[in-house]
């Protein structure tokens, strides 16, 4: 008895040794982390939920945005931003959040579009190109520039004449 009570003694200092206690300042910064994540937390159900009056989603693609596929797009554009803008990037107001995708989409939309009349400018330029250059080869073939009409003009006119 005395043997193991001895044993159980010592094992108990032991762990006692061991044991770590929390500081009150590592307790305050722990909280502040946690409370910080549920916030987020709160904000994107916010922006995610947001309804239009219609009762449609505002932002449905709100987590393919900000922490998907378009993820690095989007912080990419919001550092492009005036510090207005970030400013309101990094606010846990919802409010700011859904106004923040709104502006983004827009100017997705935007330089989406630029691209499209850009490749259809450039196309229409390839088409007259082509077609000027086209006209301009039936141009030269019917002209001379004696001022006489070339033989493929003579043959037609002697063809037509009575």
């Amino acid at each position: 008895r005395v043997l193991s009570s001895l044993t159980a003694e010592k094992m108990i200092e032991k762990a006692l040794n061991n044991i770590s206690f929390a500081k009150p300042e590592d307790v305050d910064t722990k909280m502040g982390e946690l409370a910080l994540k549920v916030d987020q937390l709160s904000f994107d159900n916010a922006v995610a939920q947001a309804q239009d009056e219609e009762g449609n989603l505002k932002h449905p693609d709100y987590f393919t945005i900000t922490r998907g596929a378009g993820m690095k797009d989007f912080h990419a554009w919001v550092k492009e931003q005036s510090p207005k803008i970030q400013k309101l990037a990094s606010s846990l107001d919802p409010e700011d959040g859904i106004l923040i995708l709104d502006y983004y989409k827009e100017a997705t939309a935007k330089k989406k579009t630029a691209e499209h009349d850009k490749k259809a400018k450039d196309k229409k330029k390839e088409y007259d190109d082509i077609y000027k250059s086209e006209k301009s080869v039936k141009k030269n073939k019917t002209e001379d520039f004696s001022g006489e009409k070339s033989p493929d003009e003579e043959a037609k006119e002697a063809f037509e004449e009575e």
